[in-house]
Order: C-alpha cells, then sequence, then structure tokens
C-alpha cells in the first residue's frame, strides 16, 4: 500500500468521524444546576448583545422558586427534545426562553404553565411538524402572554381583550376565552366580535368563537338598534375577514323581528373605513316587507346591510319590488335585482319601471333609478347600455317614446321628459303604436329568408306561449343560439317585444 493511498483512507476517516460528530445532537443533562451552564454553550458566542444580556439574565430566572425541581425536569426534557429536532439557538432556544421568561413574569399559574409545557412536548407529534410551526408556536404564545396578541403578521394583527380565560392541552393545544372582546386590526381599519367567547390554536392560527356581537357604529349606526348577533363561527386569523352562518340580525327603524342570515366582516383598505361595505348581513329569507322606507315608498324583496348601505335584493327566481305611491294611489312599480337604500337618497341600475295609469301604462324595460330625500324628486334614465336604447312602451297614449329622463317630483301632477343634467341638446322621439313605413319594414328583414317579426308571430302561434324559449326559438327558425339572440336583442330594442 502506497503514501497516496494512506493519505486517502486517513482523509476519508477524518471525513466519516466529522461527519458522525455533526450528525450527534446536543444534549443536556437532567442536573437542573448545571442547565444554565450548558445552556450558555449551546447557544454559542455569535449571539447579539440584546441576546447575550438576557441569557446572562435568564440565570437569576432559572434559579427562582417559580420554576420547581419537576418543572427543571421537563424543561429540560423539552429542551433535550428540541435539539434532537435539530432546533437552533436563533430563533428556536431563543424564543422558547423568552417564553419561560415572560410565563415567569406574568406569574402564569400552575395548571396554564403545565398546559404550555405539555403543548410544547406534544406539538411534533403533529402530523404537519416542522421548525417553522414550532417558532410560530412559541411566537406567538410570546405575544399572547406580553401582549394578549393572538396572532400577528405584516398584514393583520388579532388582539384579546377583557374577560377570562384558561389553557389546556389535550388532542390539541387550545386557550379557551369566555367574555372576550376579539380585535381585528390592520394600518387603517378594525373589527370587533364583542363579548364573544372562542377557542384559540397557536398552530393552527385557527379561532373557534360562539356567541358576541358585531355593530355597525363605524358605518355611522347606532350600537343598540343595529346589530348582528353571532352563533358558531371560525376565524382563520391569517386572513383579515371571516364569515358567519345563522346570524341574528337586528335593526330596529326597518324591523320589528331580528332576521336569520349570514355575516360577512372584512378589515378595510380604504383610507376612510366609513366609506367600507362592512360589516355585511345577507338575509336567508327574500321576500321581507318594508312599508314606508320612505314615505310613500314599499319594498318587497330580500335584504342585506352593506356597511351604512341598507340594500333590497332580488333571487335567482324573482326581482326586489320598489312601489312608489302618489298619495293614497299606487303610482309607480319599480323592479331590479338590487336598490340601495341611502338616509338621504335610493338609486338602482338595471331596473324597469311600470307607470300606472288606470288599466293602461307606461314600461320601459331597463332604466337607472335615483331618489333623493331632501327634493322628495324620482328620476329615471338611462344607463347607455343594453336595454335602455329601447323605447318606452305608453299603452294610455299608443306611442313608443324615447327620450333621455323621466323626472316626477313627489307630490306634484306632471312628469317631465326631458334630457340629462348638464345637457345643452336633448333628442325626444314619440312614434304612435300604428305607425307603419314600409322602407323601415323591409329594412329589418336585411339578408334573412324571412322577415324577424313574422318569423316571431309563426313561432308564438306554433309554440302557443307568451313566454318564447330561446332554444326552441332557434331550432324553430333553424339558427344559431346566438345568431336568435341577436335577432331578439334588435327587436327589443326596438320596442316590438319585451326581454
Amino acid at each position: 500500500m502506497n503514501f497516496k493511498t494512506l493519505v486517502f483512507i486517513a482523509i476519508i476517516l477524518v471525513i466519516n468521524i466529522g461527519h458522525g460528530f455533526t450528525q450527534r445532537a446536543f444534549r443536556f443533562s437532567v442536573d437542573g444546576n448545571l442547565f444554565h451552564e450548558e445552556l450558555t454553550t449551546f447557544m454559542g458566542p455569535n449571539l447579539s448583545k440584546e441576546d447575550k444580556e438576557f441569557l446572562i439574565a435568564f440565570a437569576g430566572v432559572w434559579e427562582s422558586s417559580y420554576f420547581t425541581e419537576n418543572y427543571r425536569l421537563e424543561i429540560i426534557d423539552i429542551a433535550n427534545q428540541f435539539a434532537g429536532l435539530r432546533a437552533r439557538p436563533i430563533p428556536h432556544f431563543i424564543n422558547f426562553l423568552h417564553l419561560l421568561n415572560k410565563a415567569y413574569k406574568n406569574k402564569i399559574g400552575e395548571n396554564e404553565f403545565n398546559s404550555i409545557l405539555n403543548g410544547l412536548k406534544f406539538l411534533p407529534a403533529q402530523q404537519n411538524f416542522n421548525l417553522t410551526l414550532l417558532n410560530a408556536f412559541l411566537l406567538r404564545l410570546n405575544h399572547f402572554i406580553s401582549d394578549n396578541i393572538i396572532f400577528s403578521s405584516n398584514s393583520v394583527e388579532w388582539k384579546i381583550a377583557g374577560g377570562e380565560y384558561f389553557i389546556r392541552s389535550y388532542e390539541k393545544f387550545e386557550i379557551v376565552f369566555s367574555k372576550v372582546n376579539l380585535i381585528g386590526k390592520t394600518r387603517n381599519d378594525s373589527l370587533v366580535i364583542w363579548k364573544t367567547n372562542g377557542s384559540y390554536f397557536p398552530a393552527e392560527a385557527l379561532w373557534l368563537g360562539e356567541k358576541g356581537t358585531v355593530n355597525w357604529v363605524k358605518a355611522g349606526l347606532d350600537e343598540n338598534k343595529v346589530y348582528a348577533i353571532l352563533s358558531n363561527y371560525e376565524i382563520n386569523l391569517t386572513r383579515i375577514d371571516y364569515r358567519a352562518d345563522s346570524v341574528l340580525f337586528k335593526n330596529y327603524q326597518y324591523f320589528r323581528e331580528p332576521l336569520l342570515g349570514t355575516l360577512i366582516d372584512r378589515i378595510s383598505s380604504l383610507k376612510n373605513p366609513a366609506n367600507s361595505d362592512f360589516p355585511r348581513f345577507e338575509s336567508y329569507g327574500q321576500d321581507f316587507k318594508i312599508d314606508n322606507i320612505y314615505p310613500g315608498f314599499f319594498y318587497r324583496g330580500g335584504f342585506s346591510m352593506q356597511g351604512s348601505r341598507l340594500i333590497g335584493l332580488g333571487s335567482k327566481n324573482a326581482n326586489a319590488r320598489l312601489f312608489i305611491h302618489n298619495h293614497d294611489s299606487l303610482l309607480l312599480t319599480v323592479t331590479s335585482q338590487s336598490f340601495v337604500f341611502l338616509p338621504h337618497r335610493a338609486y338602482s341600475t338595471n331596473a324597469s319601471l311600470l307607470i300606472h295609469l288606470g288599466n293602461d301604462s307606461i314600461y320601459h324595460p331597463e332604466l337607472s333609478l335615483n331618489f333623493t330625500t331632501g327634493s322628495r324628486e324620482v328620476s329615471f334614465f338611462r344607463s347607455g347600455k343594453g336595454m335602455s336604447h329601447s323605447p318606452y312602451i305608453n299603452s294610455y297614449h299608443n306611442l313608443d317614446m324615447t327620450f333621455e329622463q323621466l323626472k316626477w317630483r313627489m307630490g306634484d301632477s306632471i312628469m317631465y321628459f326631458t334630457m340629462p343634467r348638464a345637457s345643452s341638446i336633448g333628442i325626444a322621439k314619440f312614434e304612435s303604436i300604428n305607425f307603419f313605413n314600409r322602407n323601415i319594414f323591409e329594412a329589418m328583414q336585411g339578408m334573412d329568408m324571412q322577415h324577424p317579426l313574422i318569423l316571431v308571430r309563426n313561432f308564438k302561434n306554433y309554440f302557443y306561449a307568451e313566454n318564447l324559449p330561446v332554444v326552441e326559438f332557434a331550432n324553430f327558425a333553424r339558427k344559431s343560439v346566438s345568431e336568435i339572440r341577436h335577432v331578439l336583442l334588435d327587436l327589443a330594442l326596438k320596442g316590438y317585444i319585451l326581454l
């Protein structure tokens, strides 16, 4: 065996021996009197000045009567467990020592401290355990003991105020709270669940709550008149929002009895949280009645409260309806998928209008509504989209009417058909229902083999119904569904059919 071979073998042996040493975990002795000295060795010389000072001061904490002999043995056992898992001096061990120090300074009770130690011992047994989870767990307990903060990140902070708590560690480590205020905060906004109960799971950053109330104070509403009562709910504390089902909502301005529905609350990123759409409540029921929501306004439909806005909602099967009276008689029926009711105004988009004139009416399928409480003026105007281009159908005067805006001041006997505000030019067109122009009629057919109006008439006679399904009509006309939709939209915009 030559010299080079011997050198090579020696190098391999040194590498293997060194590798074996690096794989051997540090182990603390069971002698509590040696723990601080061994801890100083383990933590090493590369600590910050602040951490070095804390480690020196921890010696006095360790020698205090708070840490009984049994506690010392358990803490050493946990330290060995962490070392075996390759936990590092920074951040894992330093955060562990800070937790022990805060338990001592805040005089955490025996039951709670036992639960904390048990939680640390059993945490590695969790299926998703890793050292990142260990550090998050330690940090969250540190924040809670020192500042009542149960979760903190760059985007959100959740904090506890008031009430009582106890800690337990059975299958999972949890902190159980009663009658506390749970506060979520960002830079610009906050939300609060008042007088709630719940269990906090630090490892999962999870809150399982029950009971508590949420008010609309930040939306400018009286906390004693508008609020929601929670049942069971869940919050992922890494998020800035939550959803609660089976909530009882009370709004004494509009409803005598509480409503059952869903609550969604979210911490806003708006500069002025008063403009937020949260808290948001939506009723399960879709057929509520609110009489005189404004004097002379009667509402029927679903209901939602979004920040300061009371929202009337339709359902998949039916629109919400607003009935507007002139003195004691119904004059206007407005239907839409949503109405917004504010203290000073109401508005809606994509609303249909029916003006009642005895046995006759004036109808339009798609307008925008605006009502101001100060002037008591109701106005309807075109949005410039979709069916808003179609004419008003007037069966009282037998006219198709095209104009930009309808205005009526409640109580007046005159309605105004006019141009939009701030417009210098207004265009209006009034055409008799009996008016016929052959050139216009023939131009409607274009290159089609059959005139679209004749095609609609024939299909109506064939199908024998007032409401004609699009797919069947497309099959009847031997056209694609997209082609027939285009034909029907064109007829509707010209006032020949209603969609």
